[in-house]
């Protein structure tokens, strides 16, 4: 199990594909969080202007 491991520390692919799930994950968590930051605040806004919209009377 230690010569596993070994090999597994020493190859440079694994490490790389360690590196990028790590980086990947990190960017996810980061766009989620933007992306809750900015539509989170805003519902009360579009809320209130669907409103206004829907009892505005149709041109025709």
């Amino acid at each position: 199990m230690k010569d596993l491991i070994k090999k597994f520390a020493d190859e440079e692919l694994g490490n790389a594909v360690i590196d990028w799930t790590v980086l990947i994950a990190g960017a996810v968590m980061m766009v989620t969080a933007v992306v809750l930051a900015v539509v989170e605040p805003n519902a009360p806004v579009s809320d209130a202007t669907g409103q206004v919209v829907e009892m505005q009377p149709l041109a025709g």
